[in-house]
């Protein structure tokens, strides 16, 4: 996946929670997707624009967790 298409697919996230909060109707990307990766099978939501999982897009967490010291 390229640079190009990750930012279209943060494009299209923006653009459809702008609309979630215009009230406008949610657009749907198709049920029971899989990653485009052949090896993979993970299911990407129907509300997600991405051809890939996280993991195969490159996105890292940043979320930390706290210790239970």
């Amino acid at each position: 996946m390229t640079l190009a298409s990750d930012r279209n697919a943060m494009k299209l996230r923006q653009e459809t929670s702008r609309a979630l909060a215009a009230g406008d109707r949610i657009e749907e990307y198709g049920l029971r997707r899989t990653c485009e990766v052949v090896t993979c099978t993970a299911q990407l939501s129907r509300y997600n624009p991405a051809t890939t999982c996280s993991l195969h897009r490159g996105w890292v967490s940043t979320r930390t967790r706290s210790s239970r010291d």
